[in-house]
């Protein structure tokens, strides 16, 4: 077992010269620049593994790139809609490019629209220290007032609903767009984000896709890329479902 850093690039707030004062042996990162669907060029891999190997005083680092999270999976490809064979197309290639370079780990995740979703990026604990958080209350704020989903407040119990009406009455603007920003933009230190017209964009074209269907949609996209990883030596790790459960009411595959 190796001890990594998940390093979100030359903007995270942690330089490579923190990360080896840390003792990390490793780096977990990703082009999280590079627009989803589009391809990892051998350029772009080559740039950030120099950046990871070089300190502020351009000394060597001793810390290379070891796994890859995440090689995102568009949405065209998880609803298999648009240019989602093109998508499939490109993300084989930058597994060939990855492979190239020496990367033989990558992460992934099938999460429809939000991927991973916390409401606050930055919650102060008792310590002082600050962590990432998601709050079930936040949440419901952003799904049905914000958002204003059809339907929404059906999805949660009525304390939640009672409590996100609340929550939103006591809001400033500031604060509900600072909510929206963090649920939207998804990774830290990724360029993609949604404005909520978006979001509710993606929420039609799910409208016809059942769990089951989401769940054959996976399966055909392990089957189109597991025998590539398989010849190229790489290694693929899907990232849970996180939080656990369904989201502005779509189906969700790695739950259970």
């Amino acid at each position: 077992m190796r001890q990594t850093w998940r390093w979100l690039g030359p903007k995270a707030l942690a330089s490579i010269d923190d990360v080896v004062q840390a003792g990390a042996e490793g780096i977990v990162s990703a082009l999280h620049h590079v627009p989803n669907g589009v391809v990892w060029t051998p350029a772009e891999i080559a740039k950030r593994q120099q950046e990871m190997a070089t300190r502020k005083d351009g000394s060597p680092s001793s810390i290379a790139w070891d796994v890859i999270e995440s090689l995102p999976v568009s949405e065209e490809i998880k609803k298999q809609k648009g240019e989602w064979r093109n998508h499939i197309a490109n993300y084989k290639l930058s597994m060939e490019n990855v492979a190239r370079a020496g990367l033989h780990v990558i992460c992934y995740n099938f999460m429809p629209v939000l991927d991973w979703t916390r409401t606050n990026l930055r919650f102060e604990v008792a310590s002082g220290a600050s962590c990432m958080r998601f709050d079930i209350n936040d949440f419901a704020v952003f799904d049905i007032h914000l958002l204003q989903r059809a339907g929404a407040s059906r999805d949660y119990t009525n304390a939640i609903a009672d409590e996100a009406a609340r929550r939103h009455d006591a809001m400033s603007e500031e604060t509900k767009r600072a909510l929206a920003r963090t649920i939207t933009t998804a990774l830290p230190g990724s360029t993609e984000t949604m404005t909520l017209d978006r979001v509710r964009e993606h929420l039609a074209e799910y409208g016809d896709i059942s769990a089951e269907q989401l769940r054959r949609h996976f399966v055909d996209f392990l089957e189109e890329i597991i025998p590539l990883a398989e010849k190229l030596d790489i290694r693929f790790g899907c990232h849970p479902d996180d939080p656990p459960f369904s989201l502005l009411g779509l189906p969700r595959v790695m739950s259970e």
